[in-house]
């Protein structure tokens, strides 16, 4: 009876480079149908590599696109957003059952192996897909800490105090599963529809895959990432708490106090006491902090002793990062870099020139840059206006680009198809070897081995189809 059903709803969101998609869906009973959809084309350069150049204007996009499509965010208990995928890594392996079921530590063991991210700036999330006798399947997913808070803090700041933040790569998948003709189809074990979807192959996939992940969760297993704006708030309350402590009066509501004391004394001497406490409690907490690093890496070091066991062969695997040199070139698949092009005029032979153009190109690098050690071009002119001593002119031109870009988007490459063959295994180093130049001047190709441990060698030709 229709008075019995219930309705649940989503909204999804996805904002990449060129745009942002949103979709509302409804759940009612067996059916999900699609309430409303929009898009809002970006100002070039706003996202870059998944992260924010201006928060206001993004801000501003996203409020008008609502209010266009008559969204009202705060009617919506479920809205989840798609973390772009240079930004998130997932990883799916099989354990032994844990008591309690809490698969934190593992997890993170797991994702420190792969993840090109220092342990402590690591945020990370996981969901179960399959608990049997035998022991569980994971399914992890890892990234930055503070990329995962700017997002928090972001959709926060609109007024959305729960966002659950899913990687992209696992609900593109469920988007995926779109019907251009039939509206929204899913897999056989739970169809579902969506009627009068007037969608296109291209248009609203992820924002689509984001929202039936709010929805029915229990059966595409998403893993979202730890709302870290809610552990941190539970901290904060707990430190108001603690400095908003009153000393109560005793004794039916009559305080003793000296009499030679005045109320200034009394203060100070209330915060001393205050201090003594929290210095107390201080104490306690790295001593506990203590214990609880060593047991942390006692259990780390077990589980790696066990891995090496498990992952005898190392095998390398070789792949071509391509690098942007322009803001109209940046993709998802592409690294961000920049061509530093040095003109100059000397009467030094061509090594020495190049020397010297080196040093200049290294002066110029911006925060995490480093420099490919040789020149992508070099052209020189004899200056035919110098007399007396021969003289070039030099235009030698550098990339400049972020290392640890480069290894996330390569090892992610590899994670990603080793993980979909159900392969494990574990990342031991990145070495970058090569620069090539493509067809498009603005586009270059960065070859780069990955070294994997293994159970048993692959085929890495079938690995990479």
């Amino acid at each position: 009876m229709s008075f019995l059903s219930f309705k649940k709803t989503a909204i999804g969101i996805d904002i990449f480079d060129q745009a942002i998609e949103i979709v509302l869906l409804e759940k009612d009973g067996s059916k999900i149908k699609l309430v409303n959809k929009g898009r809002a084309i970006l100002t070039p350069g706003l996202i870059i590599q998944g992260r924010v150049s201006d928060k206001k204007l993004l801000a501003d996009t996203l409020t008008a696109l609502f209010k266009k499509n008559k969204i009202n965010v705060a009617d919506h208990k479920v809205v989840v957003f798609g973390l772009p995928d240079n930004q998130s890594y997932v990883h799916s392996f099989h354990a032994e059952k844990v008591k309690g079921d809490k698969y934190d530590n593992l997890v993170v063991t797991e994702l420190t192996q792969i993840v090109p991210i220092p342990i402590n700036d690591l945020t990370f999330g996981y969901t179960i897909i399959s608990d049997k006798k035998d022991g569980v399947n994971i399914v992890s997913v890892g990234g930055d800490r503070s990329v995962v808070t700017d997002w928090q803090n972001f959709f926060s700041g609109l007024g959305i105090k729960k966002i659950l933040i899913a990687p992209e790569k696992t609900t593109t998948e469920i988007g995926q599963t779109v019907s251009t003709k039939v509206g929204l189809e899913t897999t056989k074990k739970s169809p579902r529809t969506v009627k009068k979807a007037k969608i296109s192959e291209t248009e609203y996939i992820e924002a689509i895959g984001l929202a039936i992940s709010g929805l029915d969760n229990e059966i595409y297993k998403v893993p979202f990432f730890n709302d870290l704006l809610s552990s941190q708030e539970v901290k904060e309350t707990k430190v108001i708490e603690a400095l908003s402590y009153k000393d109560e009066p005793e004794d039916g509501g009559v305080q003793i106090v000296d009499g030679d004391a005045s109320d200034e004394d009394n203060i100070i001497r209330k915060q001393k006491m205050f201090l003594a406490v929290i210095a107390i409690f201080g104490l306690v907490g790295i001593g506990l902090a203590y214990w609880y690093q060593t047991e942390q890496t006692k259990q780390q070091q077990a589980f790696l002793a066990s891995k090496q066991t498990k992952f005898s062969i190392v095998q390398p695997f070789t792949l071509d990062v391509p690098i942007a040199t322009a803001s109209s070139e940046i993709t998802s698949d592409r690294v961000n870099g920049r061509l530093f092009v040095d003109i100059f005029n000397t009467t030094a032979k061509m090594d020495e020139a190049v020397a010297f153009s080196k040093i200049r190109a290294g002066q110029n690098l911006l925060d995490g840059e480093k420099a490919w050690p040789e020149p992508v071009s070099i052209i020189n002119v004899n200056d035919k206006t110098s007399k007396k001593i021969p003289s070039y002119k030099y235009t030698v031109t550098w990339l400049t680009y972020n290392g640890g870009e480069v290894n996330a988007l390569a090892v992610r490459k590899v994670s990603n198809a080793l993980t979909s063959k159900g392969i494990n295994y574990a990342v031991n180093n990145v070495e970058r070897t090569t620069l090539k130049k493509t067809d498009n001047p603005q586009v270059l190709l960065m070859t780069v081995t990955v070294s994997i441990s293994l159970a048993k060698k692959i085929d890495d030709v079938i690995i990479f189809q």
